[in-house]
């Protein structure tokens, strides 16, 4: 369960005042930021002053308010999509801003960005992970950008299994299909022979570095790293 909250900052000086800002916040109950590097405890009197609290510092998009003990648990790492984790009784604040137009170290391709991330994760945990970012899981859609994206993985050469694709087949059938556009086929089919070999029981899809990165269904629970996709416009 989460609500979303609104904070309106309003900046001046002796001299003169500056626009107003609204900030949404998603708030998730029962969540709590992990603790790191990148992260200080400070008292808040309310979850609202813990949220204006992460407004003020530049590189906060992420924080978290204890209703027990009033700690505001800021995450200063500029990373909107930091690890929570179950806190009864305290309240995670996510920021609802991205930066997918700084994207460092992408691939650059037409009109997208391309960003391939080592962490691996199951599937769904791979998905949310791009949506967070701003992004998507990769969806290629024609030959030349199959081939363009195949080329940087097999120079990669680092001994993976394998990367996810935000493609999959929840209709236990033989018909994948793109998570944007779901019940409709794929433009493109990259899929390797023989595949998909598993309609019934590997329902996601990823570049299998077994078949030289073509595309093969694996179940959804396998932990391996993805390729996030953002608009380049």
């Amino acid at each position: 369960m989460y609500v979303v909250m609104t904070v309106t900052v309003l900046c001046f000086s002796s001299s003169h005042f500056s626009e107003l800002t609204e900030v949404i916040f998603t708030v998730h109950s029962e969540e709590s930021v992990l603790s790191s590097q990148y992260t200080d405890d400070v008292y808040a009197e309310s979850l609202s002053m813990c949220a204006l609290m992460c407004l003020l510092q530049e590189k906060c998009c992420v924080a978290s308010f204890s209703d027990e003990t009033s700690m505001c648990r800021l995450d200063k790492s500029e990373n909107c999509c930091v690890v929570t984790i179950l806190a009864v009784g305290s309240r995670a604040l996510k920021q609802n801003k991205y930066s997918s137009s700084t994207c460092t170290n992408c691939l650059v391709y037409d009109r997208s960005l391309y960003k391939i991330i080592d962490n691996e994760k199951k599937w769904q945990e791979a998905v949310d992970d791009c949506k967070c970012q701003g992004g998507k899981l990769i969806e290629i859609e024609t030959k030349k950008e199959n081939d363009f994206i195949l080329t940087e993985l097999k120079n990669r050469n680092t001994g993976t299994l394998g990367y996810w694709l935000g493609g999959y087949n929840f209709n236990n059938d033989f018909d994948l299909e793109w998570i944007s556009n779901p019940g409709q086929g794929m433009p493109f089919d990259g899929t390797g022979v023989g595949e998909p070999n598993n309609p019934f029981t590997e329902l996601c899809l990823a570049a299998w570095d077994d078949i030289d990165f073509d595309w093969a269904d694996i179940p959804c629970s396998a932990i391996l790293p993805y390729i996030c996709e953002f608009s380049a416009d």
